[in-house]
């Protein structure tokens, strides 16, 4: 009688439903913590790339003028939607010079990243090493996580990473 039961069942048993659940969570959770690694990697891949970009458009500017962009010992704030560093200005005339090399100067992070106490929360700063002619600068950028800063030196900072290229160009 209990074998002609068993042979009648028809579906699963709350166990084998509750095994297959777990495993699909399991597997739900490995490939999201994946996802979410990519989507860091690529979101440093294009911040990495607009610092690029910032840069050799700050090096055409040097090669046609012999100088950057400049106003004295000033912190320039370069990208839309950047915020300054404490003492730092977003220049028309450098925006538009930077705007000619590098059309739209978009953030270098977005949405922003806050790595800096000094008030540097996305995009790219510079400021001028010598007087007079502006022939080196201090670059800094921020980058999200713990990330590797390209050709410079990276510093954790609200739990991000603050670059930082002194001087530029090498």
């Amino acid at each position: 009688m209990l074998t002609s039961m068993r042979r009648n069942r028809k579906g699963f048993t709350l166990i084998e439903l509750m095994v297959v659940i777990s495993i699909i969570a399991l597997l739900s959770s490995v490939v999201l913590a994946s996802v979410s690694s990519a989507r860091q990697k690529a979101s440093d891949v294009v911040a990495t790339a607009r610092v690029k970009e910032y840069t050799n458009a700050l090096l055409q500017i040097r090669n046609s003028d012999d100088t950057f962009p400049h106003a004295g010992y000033t912190t320039y704030c370069l990208g839309n939607n950047t915020s300054c560093p404490v003492n730092g200005i977003h220049d028309s005339a450098v925006d538009s010079s930077i705007d000619y090399y590098f059309p739209g100067s978009p953030p270098v992070n977005s949405p922003p990243v806050n790595c800096s106490s000094s008030g540097l929360t996305n995009g790219l700063a510079y400021q001028c090493m010598d007087s007079g002619n502006c022939t080196k600068l201090y670059l800094s950028w921020c980058m999200r996580g713990n990330a590797t800063c390209p050709g410079g030196i990276g510093v954790r900072r609200n739990g991000n990473t603050y670059c930082m290229e002194f001087p530029f160009p090498n």
